[in-house]
């Protein structure tokens, strides 16, 4: 039995296509647990259309508003009860072998421990049905390659044990998004691992919570040279000390190390902030000329603390 978690807010214009997804797949042993976060619009209406006519869809309703859209994810997570588990946004839609090639891949690791493993995307503009390149461009397996992507890896695209869900509803200050702590948890605590297949359509549109995803790394490069966002977002980096201050002891000397060094370095001068990139097996992408690059070209925190 897998675990979908799907936490929903005003996606009557997508979800329908996305629970109708759920439904095609191959691997059939499979629980989707809804909660939403006051929607306005006919979500909700169309969720229980949908439990109505399939037992698998069971619809939370425990009166709790979260407006968060990570908060919202941690909070049905509450309700699982699986072995394995699935993250899924309202406005993607899973290629029919999603499930079944992810149960397999997990299967094959040591889940004694916390796993996760994710795959990849295409993405898809539904308006005018273009498919194009992969969402997921940099695939960090550690902490250095982890700290200044400023995300995680799209949590629709993952599949992780229940150790890991363990891990994941240890409450956390200054959550930036439930993405961002799988991902972190799975590269310090536990273990993450890629099935470098696109098993899903990452629709994108004007609304998407985290933005719209570049395809390529020509795609990358040119934001890289137009974007002027810090190398170190705020929101992350609030989340990373709350983070460190809650694992830290689970952490080991390695990962400890380099956290707390990148935490300090944002209070220095540009000299020790250059060194230290320099010096760290800090990269972004799997390349340090790229991080050494971004960091002549962006300030390197972006707000007052």
């Amino acid at each position: 039995m897998i675990d979908i978690i799907l936490a929903s807010y005003n996606g009557e214009k997508y979800i329908a296509q996305q629970l109708l997804s759920l439904v095609a797949q191959t691997f059939k042993d499979w629980k989707c647990i809804i909660h939403d976060d006051g929607s306005t619009d006919r979500t909700v209406e169309i969720i229980k259309e949908f439990c109505s006519v399939d037992s698998r869809f069971v619809f939370v309703e425990d009166s709790m508003q979260l407006k968060n859209p990570g908060k919202n994810f941690l909070h049905a997570l509450e309700y699982s009860t699986s072995d394995f588990i699935c993250f899924c946004d309202q406005d993607d839609v899973w290629l029919e072998t999603k499930l079944e090639k992810l149960y397999s891949a997990i299967l094959s690791k040591d889940n004694s421990i916390p796993q996760a493993v994710f795959c990849n995307a295409h993405l898809w503009n539904s308006q005018t049905n273009k498919i194009w390149g992969s969402a997921t461009l940099a695939f960090p397996c550690d902490v250095e390659s982890l700290l200044f992507l400023n995300c995680g890896i799209q949590g629709a695209s993952s599949i992780f044990n229940r150790n890991m869900k363990d891990c994941l509803l240890v409450k956390v200050e200054n959550l930036v998004m439930h993405d961002w702590y799988l991902t972190i948890l799975a590269c310090t605590v536990g273990k993450i691992d890629y099935l470098h297949e696109n098993l899903m359509l990452y629709r994108q549109h004007d609304n998407n919570v985290t933005g719209n995803a570049s395809g390529s790394i020509s795609e990358k490069l040119k934001k890289f040279f137009r974007n002027k966002k810090p190398l170190v977002d705020k929101k992350h980096y609030e989340s990373l000390v709350s983070f460190y201050e809650i694992w830290k002891e689970k952490l080991n000397e390695n990962d400890s190390t380099s956290i707390c060094r990148f935490l300090k370095a944002v209070d220095k001068n540009f000299f020790y902030q250059l060194f230290m990139i320099l010096s760290e097996n800090w990269n972004i992408y799997g390349s340090k000329i790229k991080l050494t690059l971004k960091f002549f070209m962006r300030p390197y925190f972006g707000g007052n603390r």
